[in-house]
């Protein structure tokens, strides 16, 4: 039995197409059509696997049948001599049709293309969320973040050092800031309140700790606070 045979034959059991079985498995549509349609013999083992986790099947099933198959096919005189052997020497001749097997037929799955990247501005100096640390613009730097979309629509990104804005943000968390002198009561922005960088929600009259173990921060009209842009996200 040819794998491409297997494991239609297992598809057509658990009644599963071969776009599920590639949604299911990680396994592309077009390799899974390629085995079936072609009867491809030369799988990684890894991907056999996959597809045998899927449909419920054990591949030792498939390796079973292959044995038998190759039995039935031996020339008269090398049958003769592999069924004299005792169990001990049908196992060692087994195990080593089975490394031959596998290092003929294994087929090294193409490495994941490279993650596209791009780069932008990143504060050296944290954000504080707990008690502050100053944010200087000249502390800058220039680091490689995921292309996507929506990282394209952050400006810069800060680091944060606290946990007052636990389970939002954690100690460590590199964060997406668009530049804007404002926000709005709610939403969670990089402010420098009399010199001290800090990641808050804005409550009007107060920087919001989402953390209950840590006290919101009050300012008045003395104090000095600048709006450095809204977090939109994380890294």
């Amino acid at each position: 039995m040819k794998i491409g045979e297997f494991i239609q034959k297992h598809m057509n059991e658990k009644q599963i197409n071969q776009a599920e079985l590639a949604r299911r498995s990680g396994v592309p549509a077009s390799t899974i059509s390629s085995i079936i349609n072609r009867n491809n013999d030369r799988v990684a083992i890894e991907m056999m696997l996959k597809l045998c986790e899927v449909l419920e099947c054990d591949i030792e099933e498939y390796i079973n049948s292959l044995k038998k198959e190759q039995t039935k096919q031996m020339p008269s005189l090398f049958a003769k001599k592999y069924y004299s052997l005792d169990d001990y020497g049908r196992k060692t001749v087994n195990v080593v049709l089975d490394y031959e097997y596998e290092r003929c037929t294994y087929v090294e799955e193409p490495e994941d293309e490279e993650e596209p990247t791009f780069e932008i501005c990143f504060s050296e100096l944290p954000v504080s969320a707990g008690t502050g640390e100053f944010l200087s613009e000249e502390m800058t730097s220039i680091i490689e973040i995921p292309d996507t979309p929506f990282n394209r629509t952050a400006d810069f990104v800060v680091q944060v050092s606290g946990h007052s804005m636990e389970p939002k943000f954690y100690d460590k968390d590199f964060l997406l800031v668009r530049k804007q002198p404002s926000v709005y009561e709610g939403e969670i922005g990089i402010f420098v309140k009399n010199g001290e960088g800090l990641v808050k929600e804005f409550g009007g009259d107060r920087l919001i700790s989402i953390n209950p173990d840590y006290d919101d921060i009050y300012f008045n009209e003395f104090d000095t606070l600048v709006c450095y842009g809204k977090v939109i996200g994380k890294v």
